[in-house]
């Protein structure tokens, strides 16, 4: 690694590391009786208790509700409903009263009309029922989910916060993902001493059926940007250092947003979609989709239980991101499913047949585990590799893992950068910065040759003759093909009175101008005639 990017990997270390030794001091200040549920078996609490809240937010920029307003949320409103789960390190509290699996599941009812009470118990029984189908739940009675909803969970609602600042770690859901789904691992990393947040899989309008498509990709994605900007109403999360977790479909917009975002440390995958083999093609009908900055290291863990379900599976998206840290963490016997922990040992628990891993309570320790590893390693911009492989070795049972690491190559100079270098430092630096990602073998361009070429020509306009000749040779170094490079450099010449030069620059713009993609039909025409008639005046 070169010093440039040391020096940034550095910074970004300190940074992180400051925010987590933060919250490692408040941990240790914090009760260490921190209380756990039945469904974690032998796993062991972090420091903290745990506190838990709901954010029942709207997105007015996005219509969900039909016309007319009368099948909107009651109040006229067709907004975007956003139901957003919130679980937090909390300040201890011993008496309070915890919460039960079935206030979790009582959400489930109120995603859209934010209406607790009879109607949404009565929504959420009968879509708990509809998840614990035959596929899951060979026999279902009534005694059975009146104890499955009663098993104690670990958090306490709206518990003030611990003091300080926590790391946050934002769920992708799979298709129709409720908070519920993953309960049991948000109380889990809570108690360690992360934030984590979690929104309901909703499709784009509430009469459209949910389904594998571009256009869920992006309403999902534009659901996690939304939840992110609402968490700054919350002191306690620490917004500069994201963790993304993702199951099933949620993989896809949660790729999407590391790429769109540089505030994302790491990412965890349960199973998620960005491991199989139909994601290239979602990927492909995003506009922003670019492997080249995915520069965090992923955690990937899925299974080895489901035949017909492993022949889907693909390594290409891991492929294609040469810049990350990869971890591919397979868990012999379990199924997609298994990584969603409503099928684990909380149905167990209750006493419901079913065809789960055995001990379901042990899945769950194993994948808990295994991710607090690897994000305290990477969100303080630790190696992610080393202490994850000696859980692997040492502490699974022979066979019931396997962990395959591939390390990424350093990460080449981004387009942030390349800006934020040429409006501070100047363009010698940035044509320095580009060479140096050239170098590197960077496959993304760090800059649009139209917006060089602008800030060429306004260069030019103050009087910064060499500033703007700079600026137009690393378009042309950059963009070999640009006509409008030759023809700034031919405008610079001109002014210098360097005809000879210019008249040089003319011509090889004139060679570019009919491949030029920056050039539109209608400009084309219009910049060859200029051309033409530049170099026709230069011959008299």
């Amino acid at each position: 690694m070169n010093a440039r990017s040391q020096n940034r990997t550095n910074r970004r270390s300190l940074r992180v590391t400051l925010s987590l030794a933060l919250f490692l001091l408040a941990s240790f200040a914090s009760s260490s009786t921190a209380t756990s549920s039945p469904a974690w078996g032998e796993l062991q609490p972090g420091p903290h208790d745990v506190g838990f809240r709901v954010l029942e937010l709207h997105d007015h920029s996005r219509p969900y509700f039909p016309k007319p307003s009368a099948a909107s949320d009651g109040e006229g409103l067709r907004a975007r409903p956003l139901q957003l789960s919130i679980w937090y390190p909390a300040a201890s509290d011993t008496a309070a009263p915890r919460l039960t699996f079935g206030d979790y599941v009582e959400l489930m009812g109120s995603v859209e009309l934010f209406t607790p009470g009879a109607a949404a118990r009565e929504r959420s029984g009968e879509m708990l029922r509809a998840l614990l189908s035959p596929d899951f739940v060979s026999e279902i009675d009534d005694q059975g989910i009146t104890r499955l909803l009663a098993i104690p969970m670990a958090a306490v609602a709206e518990t003030p916060p611990a003091a300080g600042r926590f790391p946050l770690l934002l769920w992708g859901k799979g298709e129709n993902g409720h908070a519920v789904d993953h309960a049991l691992l948000g109380e889990v990393l809570a108690s360690h001493g992360y934030v984590v947040a979690s929104t309901p899989a909703l499709p784009a309008h509430q009469r459209r059926i949910p389904r594998y498509d571009a256009l869920s990709v992006r309403t999902q994605l534009r659901d996690l940007e939304f939840a992110l900007h609402s968490l700054h109403t919350q002191p306690y999360v620490d917004l500069g250092n994201i963790g993304l977790l993702a199951w099933s479909f949620g993989g896809l917009p949660v790729a999407l947003l590391q790429m769109r975002n540089s505030d994302v440390t790491a990412i965890v995958s349960f199973d998620a979609r960005i491991g199989f083999r139909n994601a290239p093609e979602l990927f492909a009908e995003a506009t922003d989709f670019d492997p080249f900055r995915v520069t965090v290291p992923i955690l990937h863990l899925t299974g080895s239980g489901e035949p017909q379900v492993d022949r889907l599976k693909d390594n290409s998206f891991f492929d294609a991101v040469p810049y990350a840290d990869i971890h591919r963490l397979v868990l012999s016997g379990l199924r997609h499913r298994d990584f969603n922990f409503l099928w684990g040992a909380l149905p167990e628990l209750a006493g419901l047949q079913g065809d789960w891993p055995v001990p379901a309570t042990g899945v769950l320790e194993r994948i808990a585990r295994a991710t607090l590893i690897f994000l305290d390693d990477a969100m303080s911009g630790g190696s992610t590799g080393e202490r994850l492989e000696r859980f692997v070795t040492e502490d699974l049972p022979p066979d019931a893992s396997s962990l395959d690491s591939q390390a990424g190559r350093p990460a080449p100079p981004t387009q942030d950068e390349f800006l934020w270098t040429l409006e501070t430092r100047g363009i010698d630096e940035a044509a320095a910065l580009f060479r140096e990602a050239a170098a590197a073998g960077a496959g993304h361009q760090l800059f649009d040759a139209s917006d060089l070429l602008r800030r060429s020509r306004n260069l030019l306009r103050a009087g910064q003759i060499e500033q703007a000749e700079a600026a137009a040779r690393l378009v042309t170094e950059a963009h070999p093909g640009s006509a409008m490079g030759y023809y700034m450099l031919a405008q610079i010449a001109t002014r210098r009175d360097q005809l000879d030069e210019a008249k040089e620059h003319y011509s090889r713009c004139l060679e570019r101008i009919a491949d030029d993609p920056d050039l539109s039909a209608e400009a084309k025409p219009l910049i060859r005639r200029d051309v033409e008639k530049q170099l026709s005046m230069e011959d008299q």
